[in-house]
């Protein structure tokens, strides 16, 4: 059983290595887990009540983006009959006897109307009794008649809604009830915002189905008995007709325009027949009495002076006012801002949105209109609204983060993208602040170009001098890669937004689809949002780490490229071949002693420091410094595959610089320092060393054992750098090297060659071998470390 088990563990180590490296670190499939969860938070934040006002908002600029429909005038089925300032000009002032009405629905079925709706609550009776009894034989004579009622409510002491009973319902209106009537609600619910968008086709009261006035008169022009039945929460059905629903109870209306859209007439010229004097004619009446000295029964048999007083528009062939009632929906109701019948819709004339406002009769013409049209607004499909969000936050959150990783290797280029980057966000910046400050009132490119050439060209030289600033801060904070990147997922989340955004006002303009905004809006800045706290939480502390960690030992581009491949970076040790290098200051104990502490620490400080420097250049790893001597190696944490190449050149170099140095020196009247240099190339083990509170990235093994032997060892043959014969096989085609000896080392029982470290080569030019020292193939005795 433990044999099987074992091999069974060495078929799935490799299995589990290639799980969790390849596929469960990778951000794309972190990104499935995460994308559910930002679209049920983002679910979660659109249905709060300050994004849910916003959410109505982008649906009121989606109407005014559409503006109004046009040719409504000779398609609406509805027809509005005003009583507006006109009609009281003509009439007298409102409200008008009863009797007026009665005309009105005489007039208007004579002529071929459909249905004769009033949007007037007559709630008490009439002074005089006749008035009453006119307009009750008007509604049972001519039928087709739509009358408006509401619902009486009180509160009882437990605050709660109590109604009448149902056989004793009182709609507020005296004529409901009369036979050819038929009383609609016309109450419309507003939005949270005092916004009116939607419209209820009835209510319930104790089980019984009221009918809205817009359904109610829908019900008698097409003669159906039907009531509105609730198919489904996002459906309704009327008279064979298929209703989107919006919230389960209401419909969501689609505006036609802003008010006075729909086609309308003043109810004066409805009343003004030949058997009716407006207010004008009798002005007129009287003062052709006047002048023709007759009395008014004489002057109203008398057909040939009949027009200079009397206008008769109704049934005047010319005006053709007969035609347009004819089979339409007559709505009558006040169109007079005295009225106080006045609503905020979604729609404005022009630009003012604050001019907003639309009479009660012509919300209710919008919703049979809608009806007549079929011109329903639909929700879109939640299952595609789902998928939709899921995709966008998978690809918004995984997309940020592997832009981030993202690098520019040539630095000439990410200082120029790092420009553009700072010149795009101070753009937008100080674009922002004229908006809010009212200076800029359009885009920011038709801002700019509006201005004349001297604003224009000001404008332009502070953005490019602000931006090679940014930029070059930038540059020198070493964070150029991230600020680009940075900008350059800001940017793909804005125009993925811009997209949803433009792609929701186009389904709603051409195919009357509502697609919510926020959700998408919430989603996208959440994926985003979460792509930051990702990389702050792994990828960036990670990050911070290495850079804080490998600063003080390698140059910042390797420090650049750990943090682009953060896996070559492991805690621990790991097995690899390096090539490492030991240097010392000839006779530094004597040195120290003669000089003042104080300058032998700037003479140490400028020697290390230019050793450094030229360590980083050749991209080796500075392992310590152990008092004048300097300990590096090549090939980690990055891997170098000329690692000894580069260790060599280092160290001849390293030389080269001691020289000029040495002049310096000697100009100063300090020591001339000279140092003796070691190299071995060969398996060693290289990781952070040490406790779990305090640690060192370093290497150890026989091969570093050996390289540290061979730097005393230029004391013994004279030279300045020795390198074993491992180092010497990797080098010869970059460097010129002489054979001095075989020598055995303390714990190594096989005899190693060395060999001195002459010069490099030159590319393309042919060396003659350098002639063996004279102790060549000598094996010398073991040399202990000084």
């Amino acid at each position: 059983m433990p044999e099987i088990m074992t091999k069974l563990s060495k078929i799935l180590k490799p299995v589990s290595t290639f799980l969790q490296e390849k596929i469960l670190r990778k951000i794309w499939f972190i990104a499935i887990f995460i994308a559910p969860l930002l679209v049920l938070i983002a679910y979660g934040a659109a249905s709060i009540g300050v994004f849910s006002n916003i959410e109505l908002k982008i649906l009121d600029n989606k109407f005014n983006e559409r503006g109004p429909v046009p040719d409504l005038n000779k398609n609406a089925e509805v027809l509005l009959i005003a009583i507006d300032d006109q009609a009281q000009n003509a009439l007298g002032q409102y409200p008008w006897p009863r009797d007026y009405y009665a005309r009105m629905i005489r007039n208007l079925m004579q002529a071929g109307a459909s249905v004769v709706a009033f949007d007037l609550i007559f709630s008490d009776d009439a002074e005089n009794p006749q008035e009453d009894y006119a307009l009750r034989d008007a509604i049972q004579y001519y039928k087709r008649v739509v009358l408006a009622g509401r619902t009486s409510t009180s509160l009882t002491d437990e605050s709660f809604l109590q109604y009448t009973a149902v056989d004793e319902l009182n709609l507020q209106n005296i004529f409901d009830g009369t036979p050819g009537s038929t009383t609609g609600i016309v109450y419309v619910r507003n939005d949270a915002d005092g916004v009116y968008r939607r419209y209820h086709p009835y209510s319930m009261e104790f089980g019984k189905q009221l009918l809205s006035f817009a359904y109610a008169t829908l019900q008698t022009h097409f003669a159906t008995n039907d009531s509105v039945e609730r198919k489904s929460r996002n459906l309704f059905e009327f008279s064979g007709q298929e209703i989107p629903s919006y919230d389960g109870y209401s419909v969501l209306l689609n505006y036609y325009g802003p008010s006075k859209t729909f086609p309308t007439i003043s109810a004066s010229e409805i009343l003004d027949t030949r058997d009716f004097m407006t207010s004008d004619e009798k002005i007129l009446f009287r003062e052709t009495m006047a002048e023709t000295g007759l009395d008014s029964l004489s002057l109203a048999r008398d057909e040939s002076l009949r027009e200079l007083w009397a206008m008769d528009i109704f049934d005047d062939p010319l005006s053709g006012l007969r035609s347009r009632v004819k089979g339409k929906i007559c709505v009558i109701g006040p169109m007079f801002p005295e009225s106080k019948d006045l609503f905020p819709i979604p729609m404005y004339p022009g630009d003012r949105s604050d001019e907003n406002q639309m009479y009660g009769v012509e919300i209710h013409a919008t919703a049979m209109q809608n009806y007549i049209d079929k011109n329903f607004i639909t929700k879109a499909d939640p299952l595609f609204q789902i998928i939709t969000l899921l995709a966008i936050s998978y690809l918004i959150f995984g997309g940020s983060v592997e832009l981030k990783r993202f690098r520019i290797k040539n630095p000439r280029v990410l200082f120029g993208v790092s420009i553009l980057a700072a010149f795009g966000v101070l753009a937008t910046v100080m674009w922002i602040i004229f908006f809010i400050a009212g200076i800029a009132q359009s885009g920011p490119i038709d801002f700019y170009l509006i201005q004349n050439l001297r604003i224009q060209l000001t404008l332009l030289s502070v953005l490019v001098l602000l931006s090679v600033a940014v930029a070059y801060y930038f540059k020198r904070a070493g964070s150029s890669s991230e600020f680009v990147t940075e900008i350059g997922a800001i940017l793909i989340t804005a125009i993925t937004f811009l997209v949803v955004y433009k792609y929701t006002n186009y389904i709603f303009l051409h195919e009357r689809i509502l697609v919510p905004v926020m959700p998408f809006g919430a989603t996208i800045i959440l994926a985003y949002g979460a792509s930051i706290f990702y990389q702050y939480f792994t990828e960036s502390r990670q990050k911070k780490l290495i850079r804080g960690f490998f600063t003080v030992y390698v140059n910042r581009e390797l420090v650049d490229q750990l943090i682009d491949n953060p896996n070559q970076f492991r805690l621990g040790g790991e097995k690899r071949e390096l090539s490492i290098l030991f240097s010392d200051v000839k006779g530094f104990t004597n040195i120290s002693e003669a000089m003042d502490p104080a300058d032998l620490v700037i003479l140490l400080n400028e020697y290390l420091g230019a050793m450094t420097d030229i360590v980083f250049k050749y991209g080796g790893t500075l392992d310590k410094y152990i008092g004048d001597a300097v300990m590096a190696f090549w090939g980690a944490p990055v891997p170098q595959e000329d690692h000894a190449k580069r260790c060599c050149w280092a160290a001849l170099e390293m030389q080269e610089k001691l020289e000029e140095l040495r002049e310096k020196w000697k100009s100063e009247g300090k020591p001339e320092l000279y140092a003796r240099i070691g190299i071995n190339t060969g398996q060693v083990i290289v990781g952070n060393m040490g406790s779990e509170s305090r640690f060192n990235y370093t290497v150890m093994g026989d091969s570093v054992n050996l390289a540290a032997r061979l730097e005393p060892a230029n004391k013994a043959f004279g030279t300045s750098i020795i390198v074993s014969e491992f180092t010497n096989e990797q080098i010869y085609d970059f460097c010129r090297t002489r054979e001095l000896a075989t020598i055995t080392v303390q714990g190594k029982a096989k005899p190693v060659k060395i060999f001195e470290l002459v010069a490099k080569k030159r590319a393309g030019v042919f060396y003659e071998p350098l002639p063996p020292a004279p102790t060549a193939g000598k094996d010398i005795m073991a040399i202990k470390k000084e």
